[in-house]
């Protein structure tokens, strides 16, 4: 009698009404604490936001980060059809953001993080669209241009630029004009920023307005910390290794174009996770550019390896975001 199969097919690929029903259970977790009359944990901690459009009332704020959450599933989602990272059609990117940053309730009434988010996907719209491409002025001035105005609401991000240089090279689409191109791109937004803040504002302090943000040295105070958050962030760690460790051992089934995507993935988050451990004062607002990276490595191995031990891991690593969330707003 042979071992029965465990297949997790119905969530990476689910029919339309399927494809409802999970939009509406992460929604539902998304207000999961008012339905059952608790009050989520929010910051009280003051972001390095050097661009804040409007300040709103925690509901608004509350609700404008669940649409800004749902339309960067669906860039996330379309990133990976139009450059194929994955090798096959796959709903798992668009239902695993949607379903951590649903359960990551402290993150729900910044909402200035998830359009910055917005921002910084389109920019890998660009660069993806690079490989091979030595005179992609466009591409490497745009992509560069929207890191450098999602860095306007959170200035660290614009570190990672030098990263997105290397990967030029990585994509065979390192040349001076596409260089230059770039660095043309990083200036502009903050040039307009800091022009109109010295004609709008009497007190021009460039220090303050700017450097500052950039090198926030702070610590964080993980004594708030409880022992079921290091269980449950080196857990999410320990099955993005086994992801990672895969994508490697099988590196060979991928083109030499989604190799180099995969790659740039991978350089990108360690490298972020690297800023936000520089700037450990804030790090909660690298975590949602961080899952950014995160479900298009996890999803890759669960959408084009269906065995059992994959299978199993899925539904591993849902229990333990739900086991997680209860704890946290019951306990």
């Amino acid at each position: 009698m042979g071992r029965r199969q465990i297949s997790i097919k119905s969530l990476i690929t689910p029919t339309i009404p399927g494809t409802v029903l999970l939009v509406l259970f992460c929604v539902g977790w998304w207000y999961f604490p008012y339905l059952i009359g608790k009050q989520p944990f929010m910051l009280h901690d003051d972001p390095p936001f050097v661009l804040s459009v409007f300040s709103f009332n925690p509901a608004i704020n509350n609700f404008l980060s669940l649409l800004l959450t749902v339309l960067n599933a669906i860039l996330i989602q379309n990133l990976n059809l139009r450059f194929n990272i994955l090798r096959k059609r796959s709903l798992l990117p668009f239902l695993i953001f949607l379903f951590l940053m649903a359960g990551w309730y402290p993150l729900h009434f910044i909402w200035e993080l998830h359009l910055a988010l917005s921002i910084f996907i389109l920019a890998f719209y660009y660069f993806f669209d690079m490989y091979r491409q030595p005179a992609a002025v466009e591409q490497a001035f745009m992509g560069s241009f929207l890191i450098a105005v999602a860095s306007l609401f959170l200035p660290p991000l614009l570190w990672m630029v030098p990263v997105v240089w290397i990967n030029f090279l990585q994509m065979r689409a390192f040349t001076l004009r596409t260089f230059l191109a770039s660095i043309l791109g990083i200036l502009s937004p903050w040039i307009l920023y800091a022009g109109g803040y010295f004609v709008f504002q009497d007190n021009f302090d460039f220090n303050k307005l700017i450097f500052s943000r950039f090198f926030d040295g702070g610590k964080y105070d993980f004594s708030s910390f409880q022992s079921i958050d290091l269980i449950y962030f080196v857990s999410l760690a320990a099955v993005l290794l086994i992801s990672i460790v895969y994508i490697y051992m099988n590196f060979q089934q991928d083109s030499i174009s989604t190799r180099s995507k995969l790659n740039m993935i991978i350089i990108q988050m360690l490298f972020l996770l690297g800023i936000s451990i520089f700037h450990a004062s804030v790090f909660y607002c690298f975590l949602p550019f961080a899952v950014f990276f995160y479900v298009l490595l996890l999803s890759h191995p669960f959408s084009t390896r269906e065995n059992n031990f994959f299978s199993i891991l899925f539904l591993v690593f849902c229990l333990l975001n739900v086991a997680f969330v209860l704890f946290k707003i019951i306990a």
